[in-house]
């Protein structure tokens, strides 16, 4: 049981170490109105690309809560 736990821990750590990334070279969140968000409201973001030949992964989250109808 003791071997399992120490396992465990020791699993745990190394995914906390690997997960922090500090490659990302902007982030940025805009609020939405509680009203909704209508398809002809448009959310802009300013982003610097100081190296034009360099590949970026792009990465696009979405957050959404509870009251949303369509959240599954």
């Amino acid at each position: 049981m003791y071997n399992i736990v120490k396992i465990f821990f020791a699993l745990l750590i190394a995914t906390l170490i690997s997960s922090c990334d500090s490659s990302g070279i902007y982030d940025e969140y805009n609020a939405i109105n509680k009203n909704g968000w209508a398809k002809s409201d448009k959310q802009y973001f300013n982003l610097k690309i100081t190296d034009s030949l360099q590949a970026y992964n792009f990465i696009f989250n979405i957050r959404n809560n509870n009251e949303y109808p369509y959240r599954n």
